[in-house]
């Protein structure tokens, strides 16, 4: 019985030995939005998913960042930005698509764009491939 339960041990562990992966450079890649972007830094000045508009205004200039989380870079020589409006049920409705040409060393990208207010949205980017890299959600809230 030790004999058994020896060698499907050691069986065992020779399959976690030959399962492992190499260390490779993942980019993950996270949206941001912003009030402004630090053009040199990357900096994302108030980072936020809650915007409020000016009373005066029916909408809000917001950056949406793209930003490589890892030590990777995006990766990406064109990102997609699709906007999305989402009402109170959570339906979708498409607003725009926004393009914007990187180079695939680049570790951040940014694009500004006039939101309407009050309004929830969901921002989904695309590389150059159609695939889907990141999305998130955020409001835009009227100054009362």
């Amino acid at each position: 019985m030790k004999k058994t339960i020896w060698i499907c041990l050691t069986l065992i562990s020779f399959n976690f030995g030959y399962s492992q992966v190499a260390p490779q450079q993942i980019s993950t890649v996270a949206l941001n939005f912003c009030a402004s972007v630090e053009s040199v830094s990357g900096y994302c000045n108030f980072n936020n998913t809650k915007f409020i508009t000016a009373a005066d205004s029916t909408s809000g200039k917001i950056f949406m960042e793209v930003k490589s989380t890892g030590t990777a870079p995006i990766g990406a020589t064109s990102l997609v930005f699709k906007v999305y409006k989402v009402d109170k049920a959570g339906t979708e409705k498409f607003v725009t698509m926004l393009q914007q040409n990187i180079k695939p060393e680049w570790i951040y990208a940014w694009m500004p764009y006039n939101f309407d207010s009050p309004a929830k949205f969901n921002i989904k980017v695309y590389n150059e491939a159609d695939q889907l890299i990141c999305s998130r959600m955020f409001e835009t809230i009227a100054f009362k």
